[in-house]
């Protein structure tokens, strides 16, 4: 017969480990039943809570190793390994992609190698920067983000010294024109000046582009405007 301090140290361990094993399972309805409120009643026994509880272990542990040896000869077979390898490559092209898709530039825009054969061609003091944004936020409201007085890139600087080779020429979208007059004074009237446009991003500035070269202009690029950071630090201050 075992003393009851000894049957007393093993409830206390069974309990113990239960407690910080829960996944183990019924063994803590076990333990419910030795206070009365589970389903065996205040007659369930120590010498049967204990042997209870080690037959769950036996069987959470069998369980165990049951389904990583499973997995493992999974692993092992060609076609899911296969399988596996198209998912993980599925989840990087997708990450790719959403980089991408945040950092595209729209339609025209130039690429960074594009604008620095650009700039290497042309000397900056001659460049001239169409700023096809317009200064009535009422009819353009986006054109506040970066060209109202708190903005980054002010169309009010244009024609200062922040911007002294910049001229504002707003596009406007019902004309789909801009007006030439304020170019052509700027250039002098000589159509191969090399000439950047843009707007926010570069949807009127591509529109800007296309008008001027329908005008004769031979050496024009869409830059973008301050949304394209990369081009924008290159002929923001232009």
């Amino acid at each position: 017969m075992k003393s009851l301090a000894e049957r007393d140290g093993r409830v206390r361990g069974t309990f113990q480990f239960t407690e910080r094993f829960p996944e183990v399972g019924r063994g803590s309805t076990a333990l419910a039943g030795l206070t009365g409120g589970g389903r065996f009643g205040p007659r369930f026994s120590t010498d049967a809570l204990r042997v209870f509880s080690r037959r769950d272990v036996f069987y959470s542990f069998f369980n165990l190793i049951a389904s990583l040896t499973m997995r493992a000869a999974a692993l092992r077979t060609p076609a899911l390994r296969a399988c596996f390898a198209s998912v993980r490559a599925g989840k990087s092209r997708s990450i790719r992609t959403s980089r991408t898709m945040a950092h595209a530039r729209k339609p025209g825009v130039c690429s960074d190698d594009e604008f620095d054969a650009f700039l290497a061609a042309n000397t900056r003091e001659a460049i001239v920067v169409v700023d096809a944004r317009n200064p009535d936020f009422g009819v353009e409201a986006d054109d506040e983000q970066f060209g109202g007085p708190d903005g980054s890139a002010p169309i009010a600087d244009c024609g200062t010294t922040k911007r002294p080779n910049a001229v504002n020429a707003a596009f406007d979208r019902v004309a789909k024109a801009l007006p030439i007059e304020l170019v052509e004074a700027k250039t002098k009237g000589d159509l191969a000046t090399p000439i950047v446009t843009h707007c926010g991003g570069g949807g009127r500035g591509q529109k800007a582009k296309e008008f001027l070269e329908a005008n004769g202009y031979t050496n024009v690029v869409n830059g973008g405007g301050p949304a394209v950071k990369e081009l924008w630090d290159k002929f923001g201050s232009l």
